[in-house]
């Protein structure tokens, strides 16, 4: 597509980006607003809603133990961690954009393409 775009216009933009901490930070409730999006079964809404919620981290500090409520992001090693990214991040591809420009994911990075 950049060839075209330079064959055409003598330019192109690249911007990559890459999101940072990704599978950490992505807000559970746009991954349930895809998958109601993309129509899923009630059923599998409520068993990923139940499998996001009510999750906690515990740690040790000066001041002892504790525990913080978690509302983003996949447990570690999760299973269902790449689908349900790929699920919630599809809403950015599905973003309008302006003629002559195109956008591209590849896990966490996106690159965007302007001639």
């Amino acid at each position: 597509m950049s060839r075209a775009m330079v064959s055409r216009d003598g330019v192109a933009l690249t911007v990559s980006l890459d999101i940072v901490n990704a599978f950490n930070t992505i807000p559970w409730d746009g991954i349930l607003g895809a998958l109601e999006f993309f129509e899923v079964p009630p059923y599998i809404l409520r068993v990923i809603g139940a499998y996001l919620s009510d999750r906690w981290v515990g740690y040790t500090g000066k001041a002892g133990e504790g525990q913080w409520p978690v509302e983003r992001g996949f447990p570690q090693g999760s299973v269902l961690a790449p689908i349900l990214w790929i699920i919630g991040y599809d809403a950015v591809l599905r973003c309008r954009m302006p003629p002559e420009s195109d956008m591209m994911c590849y896990a966490d990075g996106t690159l965007v393409l302007a001639g």
